[in-house]
């Protein structure tokens, strides 16, 4: 649909952190030319940039220090940091998965969505005693991160996407403490930082209390929200309760903002950081959100957080328990718990959804590889004469395997291929909904906690998790194994849905030892790929960026071929009416079809190595299956679709 607008250009000058960032004309959501609505925004999490990543590195040391040599031997023992990361590890983002990851998504994205929203937590965790994180380090994390975004989404004639952030407990230092005082230097920091992202009639509430309303688009509004004075682990300022503080304050702001919203015909997006719940949120100040949006409840389409890393929502009511430290789960450290309390939160919407107000908030999954790296295309209504205009219509989870990308590198350069992202799961496809109320999500926690709902459920965990089955996190989760060169012919699942994804039990991604460390590194620097451009750096005070920036690849739209390797030779100790595989033969190769759970049923296939090459269809048609058996060629743990070829 077409809309009419006009640009407000916002430009600052005067401040070090200001000149450290090359400013672009920020897009204002009303113009004089008409503009083209998408109906889709992006957000992003938890991007966590580690200066400090070493490649081959250990991830009891943050992936900072290389292991030292056995006493006896030369070899290197425990777990490595790998080239993109360390999935399933307790370390950082490595600068050149930043770098990539956010080129990727904007030349693949910046086109086709009206936002994006950027939930906090830009600095790396303080994890490592022997580099403790310092307040310039941190501002230069921001610095850093704020430009490329801008860079990355900048449009023709040099305007940028409406790009709205807001404060993690990760960007402050010390770390989660924010205070509420007059001047404070950190907002102010941030408020000459980001200056483009501010509209400048707000800019006195951000120097205040670090939050903020832009109007994204015509009649859709988003507040971002400063969580951390709402935060319980922010001991530096009192509780909501106190109608002097700044958690009462914001509180009063955002009433004001809600209240104005409604008058103005629009609807409202709330972001923030430290998403509310009864362990993160004080007391008064989780009672006092409550109450606020519920008031509000029918102009905001929703509430969008990061943090806690796994990608859940949580359901929130009024009626809050009392002994609130036994509901008090530490989600890194007792996931088990943290799942069976929050099913348990589930049931229980059936019981009050009609007796009592809820709110339903979102957590996203991190782009740092805690698990997979991750972000969230979200779709919402953009006919602007529509009465449900601004409603939250679905999302496309998107992420990218860091275990086969640690791996992958050109056969015949020996050089890392740069991850790509694919499709993790949607919520019409996989949850079959259609759309993201809040009703919505009421029914599918109803049903995702019902008896009916348990293989619903398992998706929905295998989701949470980014598909990595982490055992560190105490999940424990029956998925399938991934295959690679194997028809698996099993008979389909009756419980699942036909739309649900497949999922592969992919270990975190590490090294055993030096030997099984890529050929292109080394033991001692983080390697520079020498067809990698180098960015341009921003230099903060006392920061330097020690990796450089990966040249973004175009998704290829066609369909790949696939290169399978060496043929798996017959056992005819297990089946002697198997044909005999000529090895000899030049022009074909033998790949090993199992159709049941035994070898007795084995055969085996010939597939040319010249062309007229096989497609994935072809292959289908010379395997004889039951009619009630459905045939999947996997591999490296991905389902390929009938157009591919097999070189």
């Amino acid at each position: 649909m077409k809309v009419n607008s006009f640009y407000i250009l916002a430009f600052f000058s005067g401040s070090s952190v200001a000149n450290m960032v090359q400013q672009y004309p920020f897009v204002h959501p009303m113009s004089t030319k008409e503009t083209t609505l998408h109906g889709k925004y992006l957000h992003l999490t938890d991007i966590h940039m580690d200066k400090h990543y070493l490649v081959g590195a250990t991830i009891k040391s943050d992936c900072h220090r290389e292991p030292k040599k056995h006493k006896k031997k030369k070899e290197r023992q425990g777990l490595l940091a790998g080239y993109w990361g360390a999935p399933g590890m307790d370390c950082d983002s490595p600068s050149r998965l930043v770098y990539h990851s956010i080129d990727y998504i904007a030349d693949q994205w910046k086109d086709k969505i009206d936002f994006v929203i950027w939930t906090g937590d830009n600095a790396r965790h303080d994890g490592d005693a022997y580099i403790t994180r310092t307040k310039e380090e941190i501002i230069g994390y921001n610095v850093e991160i704020a430009a490329l975004l801008k860079n990355a989404f900048r449009l023709e004639n040099n305007r940028t996407l409406p790009i709205v952030p807001c404060i993690g407990n990760n960007d402050v230092h010390p770390h989660n403490e924010l205070r509420g005082i007059k001047r404070n230097p950190q907002l102010l920091e941030f408020s000459k930082l980001w200056n483009d992202f501010i509209p400048p009639k707000q800019l006195k509430a951000f120097k205040r209390g670090g939050y903020f309303a832009v109007d994204v688009v015509p009649g859709l509004r988003v507040l971002s929200l400063n969580s951390l004075y709402f935060f319980g682990s922010n001991d530096v300022v009192n509780s909501c309760s106190d109608k002097a503080g700044p958690g009462a304050r914001h509180i009063k702001w955002m009433k004001k903002q809600l209240k104005r919203a409604r008058r103005d015909g629009f609807k409202v997006i709330i972001i923030g950081h430290v998403p509310p719940t009864i362990k993160t949120f004080k007391d008064s100040c989780l009672d006092d959100y409550i109450k606020v949006s519920t008031k509000y409840a029918d102009i905001i389409t929703g509430h969008m957080y990061g943090h806690a890393n796994m990608d859940h929502f949580q359901v929130l009511t009024r009626d809050v328990p009392s002994d609130r430290n036994s509901s008090q789960i530490e989600i890194l450290k007792d996931t088990g718990r943290f799942i069976s309390t929050l099913r348990e939160q589930y049931k229980k919407v059936k019981k009050i959804r009609d007796t009592q107000e809820l709110v339903v908030v979102h957590i996203a999954p991190p782009m740092l590889p805690l698990f997979y790296p991750t972000f969230r295309i979200n779709e919402y209504e953009s006919n602007i004469n529509s009465a449900r205009f601004g409603d939250w219509l679905k999302y496309t989870q998107w992420y990218t395997n860091l275990t086969h990308w640690n791996q992958a590198k050109h056969p015949l350069t020996g050089k890392h291929l740069k991850p790509e992202f694919e499709i993790e799961y949607s919520t019409d496809e996989t949850y079959n909904m259609t759309d993201l109320t809040a009703n919505s999500w009421l029914d599918f926690a109803e049903k995702i906690a019902s008896k009916q709902g348990k293989s619903l459920w398992k998706t929905y965990l295998a989701n949470m998790f980014v598909q990595t089955n982490n055992d560190w996190y105490g999940q424990s989760i029956p998925i399938q194994q991934p295959t690679i060169g194997w028809l698996d012919c099993s008979k389909p699942d009756p419980t699942l849905q036909e739309t649900h994804i497949p999922q592969t039990n992919q270990q975190a991604q590490s090294l055993r030892s030096v030997e099984s460390l890529p050929a292109s590194t080394s033991a001692n620097a983080i390697p520079i790929q020498p067809e990698e451009k180098n960015p341009t750096k921003i230099d903060p005070p006392a920061f330097e960026a020690t990796e450089h920036k990966a040249t973004t690849t175009l998704q290829d739209t066609k369909p790949k071929p696939v290169i399978i390797s060496t043929p798996i030779p017959p056992d005819n100790t297990k089946n002697n009416s198997l044909p005999t595989h000529n090895s000899h033969n030049t022009t074909t190769w033998t790949i090993l079809v199992r159709l049941s759970n035994s070898a007795v049923k084995d055969i085996l296939v010939d597939i040319p190595t010249t062309a007229p090459f096989l497609t994935v269809s072809d292959l289908k048609k010379k395997v004889p299956v039951e009619p009630d058996q459905l045939i999947k060629l996997i591999h490296l743990g991905r389902i390929l679709q009938d157009d591919f070829k097999l070189l």
